[in-house]
């Protein structure tokens, strides 16, 4: 059986850390280079499984993610969340290069192809919300072990949402015990299933 615990504290082996969120080439390369990459020191090995204290490897993992973000490009998240952009623009929002980046993207799965609705003729367009999703998703928020990033504020997306007829709509909904499903609620109104999430988060926070 997995060991969960050594000398008193909470440990992990490589499964369990890989389930924060960071890929497990990432995490062998920082324990190869701990002495640049202050990646902790092993605490003790059952069989052939190594394993970590659980304190000091999320501590690392918090320095990691900072570094992670801060390396990141700016993102605009001004306007409104279900404002339709082209490519280009929607480059300009998340910080890439050009319009290419963002059909690249798309290509590679980091950012959701333009739901056939939002085209404009044959040109694809894409919501602003769906655009901070995709920018969001690189910082590795909301991974398996940590859950949704929680803050005091709510998040730009959420609080232009607040005012909208289908969120108080929602919330009408939700005061009446009603429990609705974000792919049913998307399905309803032909949006996407993240933009219908969102609804569903910003109704239930100013409930």
């Amino acid at each position: 059986m997995p060991l969960h615990e050594f000398a008193g504290r909470e440990v992990v082996d490589r499964t369990a850390m890989v389930s924060y969120g960071i890929g497990r080439s990432t995490l062998d390369a920082a324990y190869a280079n701990r002495a640049e990459t202050g990646f902790p020191e092993k605490a003790t090995r059952e069989g052939r499984t190594d394993y970590w204290f659980t304190d000091e490897w999320e501590t690392w993992f918090a320095g990691h993610q900072k570094e992670k973000a801060a390396r990141l490009t700016e993102v605009d998240r001004s306007g409104d969340p279900d404002d339709l952009v082209y490519a280009a623009e929607a480059a300009r929002i998340i910080g890439w290069k050009d319009a290419a980046a963002v059909r690249k993207a798309v290509r590679d799965g980091y950012l959701p192809a333009a739901s056939p609705q939002d085209y404009d003729g044959r040109r694809p367009r894409w919501r602003r919300a769906t655009l901070w999703d995709a920018a969001d998703a690189r910082t590795g928020h909301g991974s398996p072990r940590s859950g949704p990033r929680k803050s005091r504020d709510p998040k730009p997306a959420t609080a232009a949402y607040a005012s909208d007829e289908r969120v108080i709509a929602l919330k009408r909904r939700i005061a009446t015990g009603d429990h609705p499903q974000a792919v049913d609620i998307a399905a309803e109104h032909h949006v996407s299933t993240r933009t219908a999430e969102r609804w569903l988060r910003a109704a239930t926070e100013s409930s």
